[in-house]
């Protein structure tokens, strides 16, 4: 994850801490959650330093000498670094774009400050709230969106319609009920293929028909049988014969009927 670094950090503060503090610092910045908010683990943190002996509780004191830039919450656990929202947002939070939607990259930033409530006001440009949707539920929905937009547009790949399943399988000659266990086997599947989602279903189609037949389970489209052999005298003889009503009905309109 990319994040911008604070270059007013070069005060006379910073400058006078030991190398050690001066590591935990950016360690902090690198570490802490999209609010700015550090879960405190002292061994982790010596381990990244590379100081067994560092006391993050004199740290805490030297990183506040003349202003609070480290705020304890009230776990006594988390560490909230003041100016990190401000560093990484520098034209202020925006909890909604100009279109009124959630603004996704912001989002997980308010989620954290009002997990452990941090008043975000001093963070964000004032600004009319679009929706009252909860913040959690609008995220969700836009994740969704993302997710949709990811199968059918990043991916290049919308999933095919049992109907479409079915022209197909009939255009190359095998039946519908082929068609159809081919649509419920990948639908079930999300239309994955092992770990991969599937690129192009047609190709898929190949695939499986070269596959049935190896193994004999495909089903043929049943065709229909002409029989040439009988005269159209034959025929008649064999036609079920019109109803008379119907028969004097069409007569009305001219019609003979050869049954």
């Amino acid at each position: 994850m990319k994040r911008l670094t604070d270059t007013k950090k070069w005060d006379v503060w910073f400058r006078k801490l030991s190398p050690s503090y001066k590591s935990l610092w950016d360690y902090l910045y690198d570490h802490c959650g999209p609010g700015g908010v550090w879960d405190r683990d002292d061994d982790v943190a010596r381990l990244f330093v590379n100081d067994a002996a560092l006391d993050l509780d004199n740290f805490l004191v030297k990183a506040n000498e003349g202003k609070e830039r480290m705020k304890v919450l009230k776990d006594g656990r988390k560490w909230f670094i003041v100016d990190f929202v401000h560093v990484q947002c520098p034209t202020g939070l925006k909890r909604y774009t100009k279109n009124g939607e959630v603004n996704r990259v912001h989002a997980p930033i308010y989620l954290e400050l009002e997990k452990y409530g941090v008043d975000y006001k001093n963070y964000e440009l004032n600004e009319i709230r679009a929706s009252t949707e909860p913040l959690e539920r609008l995220l969700d929905i836009e994740q969704d969106k993302e997710k949709d937009k990811e199968g059918i547009v990043k991916g290049g790949f919308s999933p095919p319609c049992l109907e479409d399943c079915v022209a197909l399988f009939r255009e190359k000659g095998y039946s519908s009920a082929e068609a159809e266990k081919f649509w419920n086997h990948y639908e079930a599947r999300g239309w994955m293929m092992g770990k991969n989602r599937m690129k192009k279903w047609k190709s898929a189609v190949v695939t499986w028909v070269a596959q049935g037949k190896q193994f004999g389970t495909l089903q043929k489209e049943p065709s229909l049988k002409k029989d040439d052999s009988k005269t159209l005298d034959e025929w008649r003889k064999d036609a079920v014969p019109m109803p008379e009503e119907s028969r004097r009905t069409l007569e009305k309109f001219g019609i003979k009927s050869a049954v």
